[in-house]
């Protein structure tokens, strides 16, 4: 068996928040690039607030999930994810 360590340098809302079109389409907002909030968890309550929606850390993401380009989140996380990658190639 293969361990491989993959330190949390962000959030998973950090993650969510690369796919910014994704996310808008979702809430049916217009997209934004500028966003408040210090935290990405903070960015993404507020883009919620703005789509008349609550996010709560913890719950369930499968409704928004389907609208996130899970390949650009990777692409933007490459250097993050390099281990379980190599895992897998």
């Amino acid at each position: 068996m293969k361990v491989v360590h993959i330190s949390a340098k962000h959030s998973i809302e950090d993650f969510f928040l690369k796919d910014l079109d994704g996310l808008c389409s979702y809430l049916n907002i217009k997209v934004s690039r500028s966003l408040s909030g210090e935290k990405g968890l903070d960015k993404i309550e507020n883009l919620f607030k703005k789509g008349n929606r609550l996010y709560m850390k913890g719950h369930e993401v499968k409704d928004f999930i389907q609208y996130l380009d899970i390949s650009k989140i990777v692409e933007f996380n490459h250097e993050e994810l390099k281990g379980l990658y190599d895992l897998f190639l």
